[in-house]
């Protein structure tokens, strides 16, 4: 995943989605979408995202979405700015994004954490007590 450092790159990540293509919009934590959204919802999702982005991430440089591909994109993850975890990632839990666009079905993500989460992680395994 590449990240879109500044606000000028998510402009033009933004203009490189082709609607006609069939993009899923999930908001993580809410019901799985079963269908691509319309290029006109779409269009409207992406304006409301990119207000909702800049009044809540109010500095020079963006780096609160990511993407596979930055000129021919087939997933976007959008955080929200205030939501990331810790920079260190110290924190121990997976930090879900806020939006998920893809072009294939998205999966059920809180559950997918959920269930990473309570596997150990290595360390906790080579720290476990033998016998």
């Amino acid at each position: 995943m590449s990240g879109v450092l500044r606000w000028p790159q998510l402009d033009r990540l933004w203009l490189s989605l082709d609607a006609d293509d069939g993009w899923y919009l999930y908001e993580v934590g809410s019901e799985l979408p079963a269908n691509p959204v319309s290029k006109n919802k779409l269009e409207q999702a992406l304006g409301r995202m990119d207000l909702f982005l800049r009044k809540e991430h109010d500095a020079e440089y963006c780096g609160v979405v990511y993407t596979d591909d930055l000129n021919s994109p087939s997933l976007l993850k959008i955080y929200h700015p205030k939501k990331m975890g810790a920079s260190c990632g110290s924190s121990g839990s997976t930090v879900l994004p806020k939006w998920t666009l893809s072009r294939q079905p998205p999966i059920d993500l809180v559950e997918w954490a959920l269930e990473k989460d309570q596997k150990p992680s290595w360390w906790k395994l080579m720290l476990k007590p033998r016998g």
